[in-house]
């Protein structure tokens, strides 16, 4: 096979040319394939590894190669003579099945003869297994007039089948142009020793010889510190990163130089830390709590425990002396971990977080409470509702605190009731935490009630007409200190009086007075009664209705004496006495 590339090769193919590099891309490179079944392939692969859109040259491209094969792939004419140790480089993969193998052959003393790359095969044979990935590999060309007189060999056997060889570049350079090569051997792993060093070694080989070898770390918010390593025996180095605080990551690693190349390790990475509780547990089940103990077993560790803290997420929710807290719940389900603080000679130092617990819960809480305003010497109605209260007729308990008192509690389901509230004349103003008590919980509502002075207490400030007579009925109007809360939903003018229409003047959102038709009962007690008005939140006092005496009949001022001497004198008022009694008569 042959192409441009193969051409120019052949054009440039002078000691003074090298490095020689050759690149499948665009041409097959001018190798020739040979042997059985001679299967070797240039082209785009559909199997084996991911060139990036590259040609290579493949046992095969789309699928795996063949059984009881000894293929040859056999590099172009390029004169080697007089070039100061020729060295080929090898990009290649390998994916080759056990017993079968692939080697690099050169033409020595008219024999083909099988070479090790500079540093070795990871198999005595050959490239056997697998690669890992794509690999340069470097082969001592001495001893070669001509490039023509190197080759590469595949053999399989009847057995099991791969994915094969593939190679996807190769180059030929002079004097040293092969890098060191580092094989790490002790490495560090996560830890929780805080003194150091940390000890790392490494086998690093050179086919010249070592200039220098380093072990260089990087740790968060620092530069890059390094320290040369020591070389123990030959090609085996060792050396040590300090130590470091916990919850530091270090990354690390082996840079050599031969002065010529210089060549990197692989980096690596650990971690100092301390350890975490184990054991983190919760309530089995669905708890229906505000709270949830938790539990766990205490870190094995050369450092005592100054406390625990236990997490929901990122947020630090509890913290404990010993291995046990109650965690605030928020439901439907919480995730907690648990940490430690351990005392150190360096200080203070947090531990890792502990596996996850999970509690499914079912919150209790009060959701909405009515009203939150109120006044000493108020008679109010409460409502509460809320979710997960589980209330009991019977079994619930209120406290707002000294001066109110809780008259009566009417439980309307597990999550609503509704109480009447007497507060004292006297009752501090300022704001009041409702508690309630329910299924062994006490909770306390997240709105507060506040509680303003008397003097400011809302009020039924005058009625106009302010009296009844017996048998009466009129249209009374109530003159109100504020709006109503809502709607009244009674007006009460006491014993003997009755209530009728209730008509809201002004704003109907907020009425400040109201006209209430009254009717005084024939029978109703004489005398002075409270009237109140019910709007759904509080009861209004301070408007007075009299219910007074009936007016007396009119006096009659005609007389019959016929024994007065005087009697004209009383004439013209007898004469006015009888015309009435006319007028009366007619009508």
């Amino acid at each position: 096979m042959g192409g441009p590339l193969a051409l120019l090769w052949l054009g440039l193919a002078r000691a003074a040319d090298l490095p020689l590099v050759l690149n499948f891309d665009e041409s097959d490179g001018g190798l020739e394939v040979s042997g059985d079944p001679a299967q070797w392939e240039w082209g785009l692969p559909s199997a084996g590894p991911d060139p990036g859109g590259a040609r290579v040259w493949a046992t095969r491209l789309d699928r795996d190669y063949m059984h009881e094969a000894d293929d040859l792939l056999r590099f172009p004419p390029a004169d080697l003579h007089g070039v100061d140790r020729p060295v080929l480089g090898l990009s290649h993969w390998y994916e080759i099945a056990p017993g079968d193998v692939g080697v690099v052959e050169l033409l020595l003393d008219g024999e083909w003869t099988a070479v090790e790359p500079v540093y070795g095969s990871p198999d005595p044979a050959g490239w056997t297994g697998e690669s890992g990935g794509w690999r340069t590999d470097w082969v001592d060309l001495r001893g070669v007039q001509d490039l023509h007189d190197v080759r590469l060999r595949f053999r399989s056997d009847a057995a099991g089948a791969e994915a094969g060889w593939v190679l996807g570049a190769a180059q030929v350079a002079a004097g040293d142009p092969v890098p060191p090569q580092i094989t790490l051997g002790a490495v560090p792993s996560d830890t929780t020793e805080l003194v150091g060093p940390y000890i790392v070694t490494a086998t690093i080989l050179d086919d010249v010889g070592l200039s220098a070898a380093e072990l260089v770390w990087v740790r968060e918010g620092e530069g890059a510190a390094r320290v040369a390593l020591a070389e123990l025996s030959p090609g085996f180095w060792s050396g040590g990163i300090p130590g470091a605080a916990p919850g530091t990551s270090t990354v690390w690693w082996i840079e050599a130089d031969d002065g010529t190349n210089r060549a990197s390790s692989s980096a690596q990475s650990f971690r100092v830390y301390l350890p975490a509780p184990t054991g983190l547990r919760g309530p089995e089940g669905r708890v229906v709590d505000t709270h949830a103990t938790l539990t766990w077993t205490p870190p094995e560790s050369v450092f005592s425990v100054e406390r625990y803290r236990v997490w929901r997420g990122d947020s630090l929710v509890a913290e404990s002396t010993a291995p046990i807290a109650d965690a605030p719940l928020l439901g439907p389900v919480d995730l907690f971990t648990v940490s430690a603080r351990f005392q150190t000679p360096s200080g203070l130092y947090e531990g890792d977080r502990s596996a996850v617990a999970q509690v499914a819960a079912s919150v209790p809480e009060i959701s909405a409470l009515r009203p939150t305003l109120a006044w000493a010497g108020d008679a109010v109605h409460l409502s509460l509702t809320g979710r997960n209260l589980l209330l009991v007729d019977g079994a619930v308990q209120l406290d707002l605190g000294e001066g109110v008192e809780i008259t009566e509690i009417n439980v309307i389901d597990v999550d609503h009731l509704e109480a009447e509230l007497s507060i004292s004349a006297e009752a501090e103003a300022g704001p009041r935490t409702l508690w309630v008590e329910t299924g062994g919980l006490r909770l306390a509502a997240s709105t507060s009630v506040q509680i303003e002075p008397g003097e400011r207490r809302p009020q039924i400030t005058g009625l106009d007409p302010a009296e009844l007579q017996p048998g009466e009925q009129a249209t009374v109007r109530l003159r109100l200190s504020r709006a109503l809360a809502g709607p009244a939903q009674r007006v009460d003018a006491g014993e003997g009086v009755v209530v009728g229409a209730v008509r809201a003047v002004g704003p109907s959102a907020a009425p400040f007075a109201l006209d209430v038709e009254l009717t005084a009962l024939p029978d109703a007690v004489l005398g002075e009664r409270q009237v109140t008005v019910d709007d759904g939140e509080r009861l209004w006092t301070g408007g007075r209705l009299r219910v007074r005496p009936p007016d007396p009949p009119a006096a009659r001022v005609c007389s019959a004496s016929s024994t007065s001497s005087s009697w004209w004198v009383m004439l013209p008022g007898a004469l006015l006495c009888a015309a009435g009694r006319r007028r009366l008569r007619r009508s």
